[in-house]
C-alpha cells in the first residue's frame, strides 16, 4: 500500500490518518472443474485465504487468517470479449473497527474482459464487486462494499501477467474505497 487515509471526521480523540506499507498476503490455488470451447462455460473453484501480515490497527489487514472458498463461472461471448462471475464466502475472525463488528462475509465480483488486438497479449476488463456481512445480507449499510473498476492486463513471455486499474467506490461500507490504483504482477 503506497498510500491511503482515513478522514474520521469530528469524532471525539480520532483524526485523520495516512499509512503507507504492506497489507496481507493473499494466496488463491485455483482447480478447474469445465473448460468448454465454442462459447461454452467455463467453471472453477478457488479456495483463497489470506495470511495477517498487514496490520489491522492502520487499516491494512485482518486480525488473523481469512478463507475465502470461492466458485467462478466464465463464458466467452465473442472470440474476443468474455464474461464472469465469482462468488463465494469470507470467513474470519470477528473484530471491531470503531463502531462496526466486522464478521464473516458473502462476496460477489463480475466483469467484462476485451481483447482489443487479436495478435497482442492485451486485455481490457471492467468489473464490479460487492460484499456484505453473512448475518445480515444487505441490512447494514456501513457493512456494504461495493467498488467499480476498469483496468488491463498484459501477459508477458512465460508464466507472468501483468496487470492495472483504476477503482472507485460505489458505496460507503467496510472496505469501500473513495478510488484504488492497482498495479501487479500474477502467475498464470
Amino acid at each position: 500500500i503506497l498510500s491511503q487515509g482515513q478522514d474520521l471526521g469530528s469524532m471525539d480523540g480520532l483524526e485523520t490518518s495516512s499509512s503507507f506499507g504492506l497489507g496481507d498476503l493473499r494466496l488463491t490455488p485455483k482447480a478447474q472443474l469445465l473448460h468448454q470451447a465454442d462459447h461454452a462455460v467455463d467453471l472453477a473453484v478457488l479456495l483463497g485465504f489470506t495470511l495477517p501480515t498487514g496490520g489491522s490497527a492502520d487499516f491494512m489487514g485482518d486480525t488473523g487468517a481469512v478463507f475465502q472458498p470461492e466458485i467462478s463461472l466464465g463464458r466467452r461471448l465473442h472470440p474476443n470479449l468474455r464474461a464472469g462471475l465469482n462468488m463465494g464466502y469470507r470467513a474470519r475472525s470477528r473484530t471491531r473497527a470503531l463502531n462496526l463488528v466486522v464478521d464473516d462475509e458473502v462476496f460477489a465480483h463480475t466483469g467484462v474482459g476485451y481483447v482489443p488486438f487479436d495478435d497482442k497479449p492485451l486485455e481490457l476488463d471492467l468489473t464490479l464487486a460487492l460484499a456484505t456481512g453473512s448475518n445480515d445480507i444487505f441490512g447494514q449499510f456501513n457493512r456494504n462494499y461495493a467498488e467499480a473498476k476498469a483496468g488491463g492486463s498484459y501477459d508477458i513471455e512465460g508464466p507472468l501477467s501483468l496487470f492495472s486499474a483504476v477503482g472507485v467506490g460505489v458505496a460507503e461500507g467496510f472496505g469501500t474505497p473513495d478510488w484504488r490504483v492497482l498495479i501487479g504482477a500474477r502467475a498464470v
